[in-house]
């Protein structure tokens, strides 16, 4: 299994949260660009739930639509699911 998170404009991540899912054997892979993390899962068995915790920093104040996740089976594509887009709001502390 395939799993791409959407990096909404104006965020990043911190690479190193991934390396540490690597570690823990939670993930094969991964790789990160600019606009999406590629998570690589190996081998997922129907009924598992698999949750994945990472930080998204902001860059400045701003209110975008940030991407939605693509999961597919690396082998079969059109076997995929997609989540839906989310609102984000950051506000400069006062």
């Amino acid at each position: 299994m395939i799993l791409d998170l959407g990096i909404a404009p104006g965020f990043t991540v911190d690479p190193s949260e991934f390396a540490d899912m690597v570690a823990a054997k939670k993930v094969a892979k991964f790789s990160v660009t600019s606009r999406q993390v590629t998570l690589y899962l190996g081998d997922v068995k129907p009924g598992d739930v698999l949750t994945f915790d990472y930080t998204l920093r902001a860059k400045y104040p701003l209110r975008v639509q940030a991407p939605g996740a693509t999961a597919w089976e690396y082998y079969t594509p059109a076997n995929r699911a997609e989540s839906r887009p989310v609102e984000l709001t950051v506000e400069e502390r006062k």
